[in-house]
């Protein structure tokens, strides 16, 4: 699956894919914030130039550079969070081959330390 960042068909498929992930969502909260972090991967995507497919390695460059912005571990997470659901509803759907979107599903999460983290 690719993205060209611009014309109508990208913009059709992009609120496609979001609707996918947000239908099956009930909480507003969370559909707001899978929303906002679908869109934010679809923009790096398209600033990136990582329109040459939706695999478990385009997810991981992605968490490492969020990272590497200073995000802390509960954004990192929470924006790791609808991309993995996105590719499970795309396997449930026959959009994507399961073995491919398992992949997506284990990129790690980061591990939150600190205080409240039940880290020490």
């Amino acid at each position: 699956m690719s993205f060209e960042q611009g014309s109508d068909d990208t913009e059709a498929l992009k609120a496609q894919l979001i609707a996918l992930v947000l239908d099956g969502l009930t909480s507003a909260h969370s559909r707001r914030a899978y929303r906002t972090g679908l869109e934010r991967f679809f923009v790096w995507i398209w600033m990136e130039g990582k329109g040459s497919g939706f695999t478990k390695a385009t997810v991981q460059q992605y968490r490492a550079e969020l990272i590497a912005a200073g995000l802390s571990a509960s954004t990192v997470n929470l924006r790791l969070s609808p991309i993995r659901k996105l590719a499970r509803e795309l396997a449930d759907n026959q959009m994507l081959d399961p073995t491919v979107a398992s992949a997506m599903e284990r990129v790690a999460g980061v591990e939150k330390r600190g205080p409240g983290s039940g880290t020490g």
